[in-house]
């Protein structure tokens, strides 16, 4: 059985463990990202709309990044419910069963689902559906609410979107493919707003941008002075004159010269 066949009887499992079980519980991994967020609450949405009953859980009382404090998570729950038992749960986004914050939960509950495009997700549930080579886990789950006849809202729409934009950074990144671009319209189309999405990712490479600051602000700076005074002998090549990249005498830093001539942590 090819990849394409795997995927396809694994998103049949998937779709069948859905339609015939009533209780839900959803949880992603600790520290979630706007994968993991997204893809919580565009489940919960789908399962609403489907007539289940569905809990969003994140065991834990660490707070939420507050890039995604715009989502609608009000009803998110910090701890498992008591019935938490009767119900099969659906983890989205977890490579593995140590990124759920209390995986104990896993030989509680009678069905655990495992939905991820993690390449080295150990497959702990029960029922698994792994495409590694889907940009995030917000698209894998768009194929799930196709085969459940989900109809895409623009409500579910939005948090799908800002799974997508998170995971390919803004689609910059080389898991950018043309399925998940035509998704990105698909999702537009159907209602996501890329302003809340836009947010979201802005806020997190800016704050990514901010620690990259704080690094370059606590070692040693590369300075025209330094750089001019530095041994030159063992220095590494740049890649862009192919003259040998000066760095500062005495310094245990790695200064790393980029294409605008200018150092970068």
């Amino acid at each position: 059985m090819n990849s394409h066949q795997t995927t396809a009887s694994e998103l049949a499992a998937v779709a069948d463990a859905i339609r015939s079980h009533e209780r839900f519980v959803i949880t992603t991994h600790e520290n979630p990202d706007g994968d993991a967020l997204g893809s919580l609450l565009a489940t919960k949405l789908a399962l609403d709309q489907l007539g289940k009953d569905a809990v969003m859980v994140l065991v834990g009382d660490a707070p939420l990044p507050g890039e995604y404090a715009f989502m609608e998570l009000a009803e998110l729950q910090r701890r498992w419910p008591e019935d938490v038992a009767e119900r099969v749960l659906l983890a989205v986004d977890c490579a593995n069963e140590s990124r759920i914050a209390d995986p104990e939960v896993l030989g509680r509950v009678p069905l655990s689902v495992d939905i991820d495009h993690h390449h080295d997700n150990t497959r702990f549930g029960r029922t698994n559906l792994i495409v590694a080579d889907a940009s995030s886990t917000g698209e894998v789950l768009r194929d799930v609410f196709r085969e459940l006849d989900v109809e895409l809202t623009p409500e579910i729409a939005e948090p799908l979107y800002i799974a997508l934009v998170t995971d390919t950074g803004r689609f910059q990144y080389t898991n950018t493919t043309p399925k998940a671009l035509r998704l990105a319209a698909e999702l537009v189309e159907a209602g996501a707003t890329s302003t809340a999405s836009s947010r979201a990712s802005t806020n997190r490479f800016s704050s990514q941008s901010s620690s990259c600051s704080r690094v370059r602000s606590s070692v040693p700076r590369c300075t025209k002075a330094a750089v001019s005074s530095s041994r030159t002998s063992s220095a590494p090549t740049s890649p862009r004159s192919g003259r040998p990249s000066r760095i500062p005498r005495g310094s245990s830093t790695t200064c790393v010269p980029s294409k605008a001539r200018t150092w970068r942590c």
